[in-house]
């Protein structure tokens, strides 16, 4: 699985990215 990325806030690879929006 691919880690949170901070600069695609898309999510496009995990559709549950939470941690993403709160991400500095």
């Amino acid at each position: 699985m691919v880690h949170f990325r901070r600069n695609d806030t898309r999510g496009f690879e995990c559709p549950l990215t939470p941690v993403d929006l709160n991400a500095p």
